[in-house]
């Protein structure tokens, strides 16, 4: 299982759609930043302290719009 399919497991899990979790965490910080902008907050540290990447939900988010855009799930 490869890391995109785990992350919309998790999501579906948390009652998102068929989207990344880092994707839904972005989106519903700037609707509605109540909970999830600190939910943002660890998982952009997390994937910092692991993996070094900077402002790893919004990228995440960037990556998938791009693939919806290339007709790709």
């Amino acid at each position: 299982m490869n890391k995109v399919r785990i992350s919309r497991c998790i999501n579906r899990l948390g009652g998102g759609d068929d989207e990344l979790y880092c994707s839904r965490v972005y989106r519903l910080s700037k609707i509605d930043p109540y909970g999830w902008v600190e939910t943002r907050w660890v998982l952009d540290f997390t994937f910092y302290l692991m993996r070094g990447h900077k402002n790893h939900v919004k990228a995440a988010y960037l990556w998938e719009q791009r693939q919806k855009r290339k007709g790709r799930r």
